[in-house]
């Protein structure tokens, strides 16, 4: 074609050649900087177009315009496919192999892509099919995407009078090729990077990044070991499912549907909101302020839950299943996580939580069960009033070591926690211990307060004395097919 084509042309790719063809293969590293401005509102384009930013090799299945190298609404730097025939694949580290032709991935502006699965930045290379494989790898150097410069700079950009090494820095591309495996069919749907988050012994969590988006979810699906011995109930986790797509409140972890590959396996899994945080477990240096605004954050929570109908009662309340939003100066955001023991019945009766804070009319009911007792007691929501408050006190004063002979001792267990934190209390006497004592950890459920009156007064508690951290020892304990999820 002639060199005066207008840039909007969009001519057809032709299919490309045999894949035998190597006589294009070579090795070299190429260092591009970018000292002049696009020539158009599009970006750098990248084609075999004689006008081109980056002139590519005139061979099938390279684009007259192939790609675009621009930025998104959000101003974070893209590739951008603009519908070749055979596509562009952008990867990450290797993650995210695919084709696809009108499609955009974002290379930059994301803390995501500086923090690989090593805690370094992705490698992304940029693919082409010709016959042979055309590789770019692509370095974009990291900017403050909301700075006042940045954002002058990326407008001037798009109107294509900016200075590209003001904006990038410089991009590295080391061209490279290999014989492909076959010709590319461009594919569908979306593309996602994946970083794995936690484990236990029946589940795992993985954080899902969308490329051309950035919107990001976590994953929750049984434990490679738990699908290979098929330990787990798709009816527990249906039940999960159930209980958290009812669910709307600030403190608590939403359920959400996004759009995944149908080549997925087909046991369950759970995409949940992602939470940026980890988990409360992970802060042992709490302030006694911040354990406060924990308190009423989660007491607003289970406020909410308990006054459902039926009520949903959590029961396995500790802070590996308590999530951090964000942590600023003495001040912290959480949610409720992880509600795969919980219930939205009242008839409860199994034995199931975390040792640590299981409630005494739960270890009573252990005891009976092993004293030859054919039915088990009943207990309520009461129980996630007594986990609580022994979690945020946790963080005030250590826990007792738990043994295993407290898992059979009655409510010894639950009278060693209440005999340990009254002798902090006597030592360091404020409202908020006082509070925890006197309506949470209450060793009779008659007498432990509802969540919504421990909400209402816990809004008026005094800024409560400094603490000592303390980790506690925790262990899970599951009945029959439940089993807790640790994170």
């Amino acid at each position: 074609p002639s060199d005066d084509l207008d840039r909007s042309v969009r001519e057809q790719t032709e299919l490309p050649e045999s894949p035998g063809d190597a006589s294009n293969n070579y090795a070299e590293c190429v260092e591009l900087r970018f000292n002049n401005p696009p020539r158009s509102r599009e970006g750098f384009i990248f084609g075999w177009a004689p006008d081109s930013d980056v002139v590519l090799p005139k061979r099938k299945g390279i684009g007259y315009r192939h790609f675009a190298m621009t930025f998104d609404d959000d101003n974070r730097p893209i590739v951008k496919d603009h519908g070749s025939l055979t596509g562009t694949q952008v990867t990450y580290s290797n993650q995210g192999q695919g084709f696809r032709k009108g499609f955009q991935w974002i290379v930059g502006g994301d803390d995501f892509l500086y923090h690989d699965p090593e805690n370094k930045p992705y490698d992304i290379v940029v693919t082409l099919n010709a016959g042979i494989l055309i590789q770019l790898r692509l370095v974009v150097t990291r900017h403050d995407i909301s700075s006042p410069a940045y954002l002058n700079r990326v407008d001037r950009f798009r109107q294509g009078i900016a200075s590209a090494e003001e904006l990038l820095s410089h991009f590295h591309f080391h061209p490279d090729t290999q014989a492909p495996t076959g010709t590319h069919t461009p594919g569908t749907g979306a593309i996602y990077l994946r970083q794995h988050l936690g484990s236990g012994t029946f589940a795992t969590v993985t954080r899902w990044w969308n490329v051309s988006t950035a919107d990001e979810f976590a994953v929750k699906e049984p434990s490679v070991k738990a699908i290979r011995e098929r330990r787990f109930s798709r009816q527990e986790w249906d039940n999960e499912a159930h209980i958290m797509g009812l669910l709307v409140h600030d403190h608590i972890v939403k359920l959400t549907r996004p759009e995944l590959p149908t080549t997925l396996p087909t046991h369950p899994r759970l995409c949940l909101e992602y939470v940026p945080g980890g988990s409360l477990a992970e802060y042992q240096d709490l302030m006694p302020l911040e354990c406060l605004s924990v308190l009423r954050q989660l007491l607003s929570a289970l406020s909410y839950l308990h006054g459902s109908n039926p009520p949903v009662v959590h029961r396995d309340i500790k802070s590996e299943n308590v999530l951090v939003q964000w942590r600023g100066y003495e001040d912290i955001f959480v949610k409720f996580g992880d509600f795969g023991l919980s219930r939205d019945y009242d008839n409860l009766s199994t034995i199931c939580g975390t040792y640590t804070h299981l409630a005494p009319e739960v270890y009573e009911n252990m005891h009976a069960k092993s004293s030859g007792s054919k039915g088990r007691l009943s207990y309520t929501a009461a129980v996630d009033v007594w986990s609580l408050g022994v979690m945020v006190y946790g963080f005030l004063c250590p826990l007792p070591k738990w043994k295993a002979a407290y898992e059979l001792s009655g409510t010894k267990w639950a009278q060693k926690v209440v005999s340990v934190f009254n002798k902090d209390y006597q030592t360091r006497p404020d409202d908020f211990r006082q509070f925890l004592l006197t309506a949470m950890v209450v060793m009779s459920p008659r007498e432990r307060w509802s969540a919504r009156d421990c909400h209402e007064t816990a809004q008026n508690l005094s800024t409560p004395g400094v603490g000592r951290g303390g980790t506690p020892s925790r262990a899970s304990l599951v009945d029959g097919e439940e089993q807790a999820t640790v994170r």
